[in-house]
């Protein structure tokens, strides 16, 4: 595992999501490369004596369950998911993706319908509506190919950018801020 996984999960759960104890955490893993870091997140909740739930979406078996479900099985796995998400106080999603074709094949009506009764139900009405959260793309070699750089190069990026240390960061604006109001005139 990654060290600097430590520090990042740390960031999210103080700085981001301000987990408290009590809360119920959904940490959910869309693809296998992030559930170092997923892990990593759990450990820390429970130091805080939140409730972690993992949930490992493998795009394979999505795209598998997509071609194959009816309508109705599509809607219902929706509403499992939405039951779930009103349970939580707090959402951490990690995405990473093996390509972009993860679902290709699923035809335009199936993915219609999955994203009416899935993303938007879960999603966009209960998630981001009711939950603390914050999601996060993972560094794998996707993302380095995407971003023509080498494996290293893109996780040493993607620490560097994620683990700033928000307390200074903080402290930093509360001088400039200070500064700011003392004056009369900015030109």
């Amino acid at each position: 595992m990654d060290n600097r996984n430590i520090k990042l999960a740390h960031n999210l759960i103080k700085n981001s999501i301000d987990l408290k104890e009590g809360d119920n955490l959904l940490v959910e893993v869309n693809g296998e490369d992030g559930l170092n870091l997923a892990n990593e997140i759990i450990n820390q909740a429970k130091k805080v004596h939140a409730n972690p739930t993992l949930n490992l979406i493998k795009y394979g078996k999505l795209k598998n369950f997509l071609i194959n479900a009816t309508n109705n099985e599509i809607i219902e796995y929706g509403k499992k998911d939405y039951n779930r998400m009103k349970k939580m106080q707090a959402y951490i999603g990690i995405s990473a993706p093996q390509s972009d074709k993860s679902l290709e094949g699923v035809s335009q009506e199936k993915l219609e319908i999955y994203n009416k009764y899935y993303t938007a139900l879960v999603h966009l009405e209960q998630r981001v509506k009711h939950t603390k959260w914050c999601i996060l793309r993972y560094p794998n070699q996707y993302f380095a190919n995407k971003n023509n750089m080498t494996l290293n190069e893109a996780k040493d990026f993607y620490y560097n950018v994620c683990n700033v240390d928000y307390n200074k960061m903080k402290n930093a604006m509360e001088h400039l801020i200070y500064q700011m109001e003392k004056l009369q005139h900015v030109q």
